[in-house]
């Protein structure tokens, strides 16, 4: 989500002192690859699923444009690539996955919205997201120019997944931007995201969320609103397995 903060102050040309941390690249080494970055080696599809037939199923889970309140994304990227990093952590199904779509979206509220295919049901990827979620209660991303950003595990966002949607998991977090030292007197920056990963046969979506105010009220709210969106633009684009 730190991605999506900052594609989005690159793509209208805003340049702000002070604004939320984005989580791009992490400095620790080794550092995960974040979403949007592509794989070297993708993973052959299974025998009932053809790459043709889960490239078009990701494509067709896009959040549309009335969903998000905005004519189009201000990034996008496509291939085969990771899930969003947490804990500095990557997950055992990133080197499997077959082709992912990356959309940014900068409307009524800033939407970070993935959708990967795999060889294998994507309900266990969704299980190793919340593993991994859940396996640290903070880490630190560290920027040489930015400062640090303090993540920290908030709790998990609670929800009845959609008909038809068989992996799901959800959880808030409290971005801490702590400022450089040579930024003296600056005040860090707190903001709230939420995160959704959930999943349809061999297809899983994520979406990442912060709401207008920088609070974890906000956040939860701004996800509530999109979440069944974001379902239902995957039960819609992939059949029942």
């Amino acid at each position: 989500m730190r991605l999506l903060v900052s594609a989005i102050l690159l793509a209208t040309g805003v340049t702000v002192a002070s604004c939320t941390s984005p989580r791009a690249t992490p400095a620790p080494t080794p550092a995960p690859a974040p979403a949007g970055t592509f794989s070297v080696a993708p993973a052959s599809p299974s025998p009932t699923s053809s790459t043709a037939q889960l490239t078009a199923w990701v494509d067709a889970a896009r959040l549309s444009p009335q969903a998000v309140g905005a004519p189009q994304p201000v990034q996008e990227s496509h291939g085969p690539a990771d899930v969003f990093v947490d804990c500095n952590k990557k997950i055992a199904a990133d080197a499997t996955v077959v082709y992912a779509h990356h959309w940014i979206w900068d409307g009524a509220k800033p939407v970070d919205h993935s959708v990967f295919a795999y060889p294998d049901p994507a309900a266990q990827a969704v299980k190793q997201i919340k593993a991994r979620a859940t396996s640290c209660k903070s880490y630190d991303i560290n920027e040489l120019a930015a400062g640090t950003t303090r993540v920290q595990f908030v709790a998990a966002y609670a929800f009845q997944p959609l008909a038809g949607i068989d992996g799901s998991y959800a959880f808030c977090e409290k971005d801490t931007g702590i400022p450089p030292a040579s930024a003296k007197g600056q005040v860090p920056n707190v903001s709230y995201f939420c995160t959704a990963a959930f999943s349809r046969g061999d297809v899983l979506a994520t979406v990442r969320v912060s709401g207008p105010q920088m609070t974890l009220a906000s956040a939860r709210t701004a996800l509530a609103a999109l979440l069944p969106l974001g379902e239902q633009a995957l039960i819609s684009a992939v059949p029942a397995p």
